[in-house]
């Protein structure tokens, strides 16, 4: 910040985040909470005095310096709270006792408790500190451990390198248009998409190409995440990773190896749309394999849609950093030997079997108790026809309908034992629909006989408790059929004779 590098352009909007916003700002890069990304355009520069905050630099010419176009609030935060002398100014201190970041004056803060903030930014600086003012050793520790997770802190950026700065201004006009933040995705597409260039010439433009598929919207960012995969790039870095003419390349074989990746997750592996996959990030590891495994055989199949299940049910395909970094690892041109080391990542069977508990389809628990009703092949109260659970997905908020509107928290009717996989209907319209069904059809949504019989003498509690005590092994038998648990995780037979080198003797 100090060499003068960071330009402010003129089409900035005025600086206005309060104390409040700067606090929770500091507080988020101490946590290691995301806060978002830096879009600056690398140009020539002229010399002058400039200005960030309450920081004022004599700049020198440059040829790459970088202009702010998104994230002048953010590093203008940086450079009051780190670099900037604060004089008599109230500025910010860890309270190194209570662990917490507060707004104060030099002369109402003291050492050894109160650690100025700008102290942070050097090393030397802060050993210093804690030399002169005699801090005694847990207070260091914190100080130090406070300093170096802010120091360590990695804000991502996206550096432009083009000429026209009607580009720029496009940006971020979308960027602080309603107070919606401008996606990565976004600011790929508009960096690289051109006019009239072949099919496909944005992420956009492949969601698009690949609804037809009718696994659902793909939104840009997984997408993206996709052709970072795809390109065996690091999936939490720099979307500069993928250079310009590498672009339309890149969208090719992206849309190819998802379309492949769409067909297998819901043919083979069984999850008929994009909404009730517990993980999504998980098609962006498959696209990977399908790239690098265009057709792959029977037996890896098999064990591929097991390590889709197993990560499903475990949360391994949750999304963490570390994992997708090795997951990206473990899949290379090898298509057997990727498959055992991704197998490896997912882990064994969990011990405790996965428990109903309340609903709620936002959550991966949900979406598989849903995959497990979906298996039963639930049949429609009105039309006896088979319900289709993609169709339900694309209209409904939830492919689920309640059979209750009010129950006690703890009640059975909070959980997947309210709920049927059906077009929405009013709760008391769902119970009636219940009660005049054939057994076949009830048994479509896991519903015994006894528990009907509850719901005709109108005893609610008794219905919903016979439910949810059938519909525990059917959801833990259904997901132990999936992942296969219990079954070899061996490569082919082909395979095994390969790595012996083909001898029979």
């Amino acid at each position: 910040m100090q060499d003068g590098k960071l330009r402010i352009p003129d089409f900035q909007r005025p600086l206005n985040w309060g104390d409040e916003d700067r606090l929770l700002f500091f507080d988020s890069l101490f946590r290691g909470y995301p806060v978002g990304t830096l879009l600056l355009w690398k140009q020539p520069v002229a010399a002058g005095r400039i200005r960030l905050g309450t920081l004022e630099i004599d700049a020198p010419q440059m040829s790459d310096a970088l202009w702010v176009v998104d994230g002048q609030q953010r590093l203008t935060t940086l450079a009051d709270g780190l670099v900037a002398e604060p004089g008599e100014r109230r500025q910010l201190f860890a309270d190194l006792e209570d662990a917490s970041l507060i707004w104060g004056r030099p002369t109402d803060r003291h050492a050894p408790r109160f650690l100025p903030l700008r102290e942070i930014s050097d090393l030397e600086r802060l050993l210093e500190w804690a030399h002169s003012n005699r801090v005694p050793d847990e207070l260091r520790r914190r100080a130090f451990d406070l300093a170096k997770r802010i120091r360590e802190y990695q804000l991502p950026a996206y550096l432009v390198e083009v000429d026209d700065d009607s580009v720029l201004r496009e940006i971020f006009r979308r960027t602080n248009t309603q107070g919606k933040e401008l996606k990565l995705s976004e600011v790929f597409d508009a960096l690289h998409r051109k006019s009239f260039a072949p099919s496909p010439s944005s992420l956009r433009e492949i969601g698009e190409v690949l609804r037809v598929e009718g696994f659902g919207h793909l939104e840009g960012e997984l997408i993206l995440r996709s052709l970072l995969f795809v390109r065996k790039l690091d999936p939490a870095g720099k979307i500069d990773q993928v250079k310009a003419a590498d672009v339309p390349e890149a969208l090719n074989q992206t849309v190819a190896a998802l379309r492949r990746a769409i067909i297998f997750a819901r043919g083979q592996a069984g999850f008929p749309h994009l909404r009730l996959l517990p993980y999504r990030l998980a098609l962006a590891a498959l696209a990977l394999y399908f790239d690098l495994h265009p057709e792959p055989g029977p037996r890896s199949r098999r064990l591929l849609a097991r390590w889709l299940w197993r990560g499903a049910i475990n949360g391994t395909h949750r999304g963490d950093t570390g994992i997708l970094r090795r997951t990206i690892e473990a899949i290379d041109h090898d298509e057997e030997a990727s498959l055992q080391r991704l197998l490896r990542l997912t882990g064994t069977r969990t011990t405790e079997p996965l428990e109903l508990g309340s609903f709620n389809f936002r959550y991966a628990r949900s979406k598989l108790q849903v995959l497990a009703l979906a298996e039963l092949v639930p049949v429609d109260f009105r039309t006896l026809e088979p319900v289709d659970i993609a169709d339900l997905c694309e209209r409904q908020a939830s492919p689920v309908a309640e059979l209750s509107s009010q129950s006690a928290a703890n009640s059975p009717a909070r959980g997947l034992a309210g709920r049927l996989v059906h077009p929405d209907l009013k709760p008391t319209a769902l119970r009636d629909a219940v009660r005049a069904a054939s057994e076949e059809t009830l048994l479509s949504h896991g519903i015994s006989s006894a528990a009907r019989t509850a719901l005709l003498r109108e005893d609610l509690e008794s219905f919903f408790a016979l439910r949810e005590e059938s519909l525990g092994p059917l959801v833990t038998g259904f997901l132990d059929r999936r992942a296969e648990w219990g079954d070899s995780d061996r490569p082919s037979i082909s395979a095994l004779l390969e790595d012996d080198g083909g001898d029979d003797g």
